[in-house]
């Protein structure tokens, strides 16, 4: 596959994400585990293409493209480009900061929080994570 062929499909595999994550479901929360999984795979499996994946993390880090938050922090929990967290960082300070876009406060600090290493609050969302920093814990959402 060459490049464009290669993003083509990493926008897909988002969009599966972000059509979970939009739909209204009546007595269920969809499991989006396996569809940030498949990101997280494809990624790591065109670790060649790397600059590409970056490049378009901070598309949706800057707020050029919308996407599921997830995406962001399930991928960026892994993979940690730092080029992601500064284009975060920077969105919200050119969107006012504190006091000019308060309600992305708690989007960049969830962000920011993905990048740490003390666990994650959200890992008991996805068994991936929980298994990685709760080992030997059971999965509470099992």
């Amino acid at each position: 596959m060459n490049t464009d062929e290669i993003e083509e499909k990493f926008w897909r595999l988002c969009e599966a994400v972000n059509h979970l994550d939009s739909v209204e479901f009546d007595t269920d929360v969809p499991d989006l585990e396996p569809s940030l999984m498949a990101i997280l795979n494809y990624i790591k499996n065109n670790s060649q293409y790397k600059q590409l994946f970056i490049n378009c993390f901070v598309k949706i880090a800057n707020g050029e493209v919308k996407s599921s938050e997830w995406i962001l922090l399930f991928c960026m929990r892994d993979l940690r480009y730092p080029e992601v967290q500064q284009a975060a960082n920077l969105h919200f300070e050119q969107a006012g900061g504190r006091h000019g876009a308060p309600r992305l406060m708690n989007w960049l600090s969830n962000i920011n929080h993905v990048y740490k290493d003390t666990p994650w609050k959200d890992a008991d969302f996805f068994e991936y994570y929980w298994s990685k920093e709760h080992p030997n814990e059971p999965w509470p959402c099992a």
